[in-house]
């Protein structure tokens, strides 16, 4: 898997948690933020696992913020599936 938009992800950050994902999440095509760590699933090398660990240690006790997540929100979302199949 290259690209996906698991609802998943956007459930763990609503309740504040940082994820790790192994692909390009949609929603987050445009924008990089610091509380998703995005690896390369396909090779885990020693370095992947310091990556790991060290983000793990950074974002131990840290919660995303609400506001943060509204380009995401399902109704945006949505809005934008619609804008393009209207293009």
């Amino acid at each position: 898997m290259k690209e996906a938009c698991p609802i998943k992800v956007r459930e763990y950050l609503s309740l504040g948690w940082p994820v790790i994902i192994g692909y390009n999440d949609t929603a987050f095509l445009d924008k990089q933020v610091p509380y998703i760590l995005k690896i390369n699933s396909e090779k885990i090398t020693d370095e992947t696992i310091d990556r790991i660990r060290s983000f793990v240690k950074e974002y131990a006790n840290f919660v995303v913020p609400h506001e943060e997540l509204n380009p995401i929100d399902s109704e945006n979302m949505e809005n934008k599936r619609l804008e393009f199949f209207t293009k």
